[in-house]
């Protein structure tokens, strides 16, 4: 066996960095993840409260008035509704799958992690661990960019209960930072969520 010292030397100290990494992976990975599960908790706040909003912005609110003067008008306004609040119901829909294979793949990684720790301390296998990491990152804090921009959502819906005519310029702009928020997902997973 033919080996270079100076290269067993070299690899050494990150065979050691890896292998103490390996021991406390678990522990790294699950203070990222809590950390993110504090981000998400904020924007999320009361699930009640954001629920409620959602109700408000498809025009489904307590104190929410539909008056106009025409009954063919009114007739039209409450089908356009139930179309846009057809569309809204699909884009969360979207979104709770989104967060539930989220929890799935996180659950995984963590999995491999003592093994990707490892891997980062060989020069051939870094490129694994940095693939392993990016897309450890994008999918823990994917939780808390879809929970900001679906509280963004839900603040802009909270508008339409405070009593007054529906605004459905409202409801379209909740739709479309609900949709936003399907989106972002397939853009932070890249090749793993277009698959």
């Amino acid at each position: 066996i033919n080996y270079d010292t100076y290269q067993v030397k070299k690899a050494l100290p990150a065979l050691i960095g890896g292998i103490i990494a390996a021991n406390f992976s678990i522990l790294i990975t699950r203070m990222i993840v809590d950390f993110a599960q504090v981000l998400t908790a904020t924007f999320a706040g009361d699930p009640a409260k954001l629920a409620k909003e959602y109700l408000c912005a498809v025009g489904f609110g307590p104190t929410v008035n539909n008056s106009i003067g025409a009954i063919g008008a009114a007739l039209t306004s409450n089908i356009l509704i139930i179309i846009l609040g057809i569309l809204l119901i699909i884009a969360i829909l979207i979104v709770s799958i989104l967060l539930w294979i989220r929890k799935v793949v996180i659950f995984l990684l963590v999995a491999v992690a003592p093994v990707a720790m490892i891997l980062y301390a060989f020069p051939p296998t870094q490129g694994i661990f940095k693939q392993w990491w990016s897309q450890f990152l994008k999918w823990v804090f994917m939780g808390p960019i879809i929970m900001a921009l679906m509280w963004m959502a839900s603040q802009i819906g909270s508008s339409n209960c405070g009593g007054g005519t529906f605004n459905v310029s409202l409801m379209l702009a909740v739709i479309g930072v609900s949709y936003l928020a399907a989106i972002v997902p397939f853009k932070l997973g890249g090749a793993v969520m277009g698959a």
